[in-house]
């Protein structure tokens, strides 16, 4: 793994636009387990593969840019999102590597 993965609910919004549409949107979601390289999130909206999204914690204000990168019909609300940079923008503490 590139990461720590560290499982968390945090509180988010996720913004973006749908592919070929000039609707966006702007809805609440929750992290389910995060890294420095991405999380799985759920939110109430469809997501497509390949959407770029942007990432706003509630908590902290961070944001960062996303592509989502995984979502599966057996876990309806539930997409995995890569971040354009690794960063922390969860605010949480990531044990080292080697730990």
């Amino acid at each position: 793994r590139r990461s720590s993965r560290i499982a968390v609910s945090i509180r988010l919004i996720v913004s973006g636009g749908f592919p070929d549409d000039v609707r966006s949107f702007a809805v609440d979601g929750l992290t389910l387990v995060v890294n420095r390289h991405g999380a799985l999130i759920e939110t109430e909206v469809g997501l497509c593969l390949g959407m770029q999204v942007a990432i706003i914690v509630v908590r902290t204000r961070e944001v960062g840019t996303a592509r989502v990168v995984w979502s599966s019909p057996q876990f309806e609300g539930h997409y995995g999102v890569e971040l354009k940079e690794p960063q922390n923008i969860w605010g949480v503490y990531f044990p080292p590597a080697d730990w």
